[in-house]
């Protein structure tokens, strides 16, 4: 194989291998994932947290409930999950704030 031709797929494959570390990078939303989650019962929530997710998704029958703890183990944020009439399961992350942060 001739060098030019080595030199050829060298530079390929340092071109190749940029632009799938560059497009992995800031492609799509940032997605949340919290450190840790810990389960707690729905009469434990706030009420500001249960009257935001009421709001944001009337009409369910929330059953469970969730503290999502951040890197310092502090609670960023909650998520409350239920059923509608007809057994579909939604899902709303509250921030402590009442802000909606997330609807499934």
């Amino acid at each position: 194989m001739s060098s030019e031709r080595i030199a050829h797929r060298s530079w390929m494959r340092q071109a190749i291998g940029v632009i799938v570390l560059v497009g992995g990078l800031g492609c799509g939303e940032t997605e949340y994932l919290a450190t840790q989650r810990n389960v707690i019962k729905i009469e434990a929530l706030p009420a500001n947290i249960l009257a935001a997710a009421k709001k944001a998704l009337p009409n369910i029958t929330f059953e469970d409930t969730w503290e999502n703890l951040g890197k310092d183990q502090k609670i960023e944020s909650y998520e409350v999950r239920g059923k509608d009439s007809k057994g579909k399961i939604r899902e709303v992350r509250v921030g402590l704030d009442s802000v909606i942060l997330e609807v499934e």
